[in-house]
């Protein structure tokens, strides 16, 4: 109920707070936060992917493992960054094409088994794959590819590498497409991202800019807690679920949640620190990231199995809460010592 309380008040306070944080956080910030951090991670996000589909240029003919490397690689640049919900990356529902996940109705392996059995090549034309089921397009759909043998082991070689490829292919040129809107040419995303303070086509104001901002990172922290940790965990270890938890097949589970945090903590460090003027306040937010950091740390085996064996999961369970500490700590200090509101989040009513 108070969750609930809290959000309704951010939105019917939202216009007056927006006008408000706009002297704290303003344009200038906003180009700090895009030249340090936006850009930066889809630029490393478009080098991984690119890598990767390089690597898959070879599939058939190079070691496994040296492709599973790359996809790592790529799936944890994306970690990186899948933080942000705005602007090109929502474009042609870019976020969900990359990967599809909580796959609560087992989509990704139905449809790409249903892929591997058409052989019809029609399907991976790019235009045509790219217009396609989610399902198929993303890390989910690649890493089902690189690390369920068992399922596809009656599957054409040649057959299985075309599929791969199309799919690292597809990868790359989102990545590129989506770096290339944010940095580059006269309609550069990021142009407006910084001018949101003059008012324009995409924003209104600063305000606005830094109410997303804190959204998605509120949304990300409660994406951590409750979907990548408290899946997996479920209510006791008798109901774990390990197959539940991200990227349970790359053992890259725990690695993405790591991702997932040092992310939260530099958008955090370049958009909101800087406007904070309670230094208690400030020192209380970064020993919150340091100690959900620590938390993960302290978790030895694969996520996957650390849900389901006594001693870790209470290092699983300490990590969750770490993270919800953080969360509130977000929602009911941050947010209103900058004027911010909430709003709703992605995640309400899921």
């Amino acid at each position: 109920m108070h969750r609930v309380f809290r959000l309704l008040s951010s939105v019917l306070l939202a216009p007056l707070l927006a006008h408000a944080a706009a002297a704290a956080i303003d344009g200038e910030r906003l180009r700090d936060v895009a030249r340090h951090h936006i850009v930066p991670a889809y630029a490393h996000l478009a080098a991984t992917t690119r890598g990767l589909d390089e690597a898959a240029a070879r599939c058939g003919e190079a070691d496994a493992s040296a492709l599973r490397m790359r996809f790592a690689d790529a799936f944890l640049a994306w970690q990186g960054i899948n933080h942000l919900r705005f602007g090109p990356i929502q474009v042609l529902s870019r976020d969900f094409r990359f990967q599809l996940w909580p796959d609560k109705r087992g989509s990704v392996t139905r449809h790409v088994n249903a892929l591997l059995a058409s052989r019809d090549a029609a399907q991976l034309a790019p235009d045509t794959f790219a217009a396609g089921t989610a399902a198929v397009q993303g890390f989910g759909a690649l890493e089902y590819l690189l690390y369920d043998n068992a399922r596809s082991a009656d599957v054409d070689p040649g057959w299985r590498c075309r599929v791969l490829r199309t799919i690292t292919a597809n990868l790359a040129r989102m990545a590129a497409d989506t770096l290339a809107e944010w940095r580059d040419g006269e309609q550069a995303h990021v142009k407006m991202f910084a001018t949101a303070a003059d008012g324009n086509s995409y924003y209104d104001s600063a305000g606005e800019v830094a109410g997303r901002l804190l959204n998605n990172l509120h949304t990300a922290l409660e994406h951590v807690a409750s979907n990548k940790l408290g899946r997996p965990l479920g209510e006791t270890a008798d109901k774990a679920s390990p197959k539940r938890a991200e990227a349970w097949r790359s053992g890259l589970s725990l690695d993405a949640v790591k991702a997932n945090l040092a992310a939260a903590h530099a958008l955090y460090r370049h958009a909101f620190a800087p406007a904070l003027t309670d230094p208690a306040l400030a020192d209380r937010i970064d020993a919150a990231f340091d100690a959900a950091s620590e938390a993960a740390d302290a978790i030895t085996p694969p996520l996957a199995q650390a849900v389901v064996a006594a001693e870790s999961r209470r290092a699983v369970q300490a990590l969750q809460w770490q993270v919800e500490v953080l969360e509130s700590l977000l929602a009911d200090q941050l947010a209103p010592a900058l004027g911010l509101g909430l709003g709703f989040n992605s995640l309400d009513g899921d």
